[in-house]
């Protein structure tokens, strides 16, 4: 790797193997365009195991402290229900970011649309589940997400589901135990974000409840509107409310509701979910004996067509 001409690529270069990661990956087809650099699936040439990598110019210097942030914060989140981070390798051209590849796609793909089955409530359980439990461990050591989504929620053949992308994620402690800068993706706002309020890891709850109504409905609240149009709803119409609530069981309007509390100290914790909503508890109970790990790709083949189930997908940038 060339010498460091800036503090964030010094930052890289103490956290990167020098390694030519040319040597170590191979087979590389692009995947998707990222914000911050081309995600390509390449394989391990040691361990045969399929990846996800991003690349990310070294001469993209105004993307450099946003790609520190993002590592630094992917090193402190390893959990079974995060993208799992493998390493970082830097060239003279390249820093290689490089992940575990979730070869089943996102969320986003399985939402129910026209040509979409409905998602079943077992399937919202399990997702609503492993979120949680992921969030429950970011929020505990003082991480926030600030982008969950449909499109940061990943899925694999092995029945896993894992949230990615921390761009966009802050912590909080004790020296700064909360945040108010606008960030994150307009329509999973909370609408403290919306206003410009301070707000704290709850947040990420309300998020997922509108990643709940993505399951139900195929899209977030006030989608059909723009952006700011958007936000303006969010921060005055109180709780988003499901179009067609008796479709809908019980316990997931009562996880919706948990989720949606427009006042944010009212608001369940990840935790507070995990142990007593009763959508959680329903699906435990009923799928998930002596802890047993439920395949996730198995409840989605019976809903959604094999070809869709097998299309893959890189982590989301």
């Amino acid at each position: 790797m060339t010498d460091c001409d800036t503090g964030a690529v010094c930052t890289i270069a103490k956290f990167s193997q020098t390694i030519d990661p040319r040597t170590l990956f191979v087979d590389l087809v692009k995947a998707a365009e990222g914000e911050s650099g081309d995600i390509f699936f390449a394989r391990n040439v040691k361990t045969r195991e399929e990846v996800a990598a991003k690349l990310i110019p070294l001469t993209a210097q105004g993307k450099m402290d946003i790609i520190v942030h993002e590592l630094s914060m992917m090193h402190a989140s390893q959990h079974p229900n995060v993208l799992r981070f493998l390493g970082s390798y830097a060239n003279s051209q390249a820093l290689w970011v490089v992940m575990e590849r979730m070869d089943a796609g996102s969320l986003t793909e399985y939402l129910p649309s026209e040509t979409q089955l409905p998602l079943a409530e077992s399937i919202i359980a399990r997702v609503c589940l492993d979120v949680l439990q992921a969030l429950e461990f970011m929020h505990r050591i003082g991480n926030i997400h600030r982008d969950i989504k449909s499109d940061n929620i990943l899925l694999n053949r092995q029945g896993q589901i894992k949230i990615a992308d921390f761009a966009r994620s802050a912590q909080i402690d004790g020296a700064t135990p909360a945040r108010r800068s606008v960030v994150g993706t307009p329509y999973w706002m909370a609408p403290e974000v919306a206003k410009g309020d301070f707000y704290d890891a709850k947040i990420d709850i309300w998020s997922l409840g509108i990643v709940v109504f993505e399951m139900v409905e195929g899209q977030p609240p006030y989608m059909d509107y723009q952006e700011l149009r958007a936000l303006f709803m969010i921060a005055a119409n109180g709780p988003p409310q499901l179009t067609e609530p008796e479709a809908c069981s019980r316990e997931l309007r009562d996880f919706v509701r948990r989720c949606t509390v427009v006042n944010n100290r009212a608001r369940d914790s990840a935790e507070a979910l995990l142990q007593a909503s009763a959508l959680i508890h329903s699906f435990w109970l009923a799928n998930v004996p002596a802890n047993a790990a439920v395949n996730s790709t198995r409840l989605l083949q019976q809903h959604v067509p094999g070809p869709t189930l097998s299309s893959s997908s890189a982590a989301r940038s």
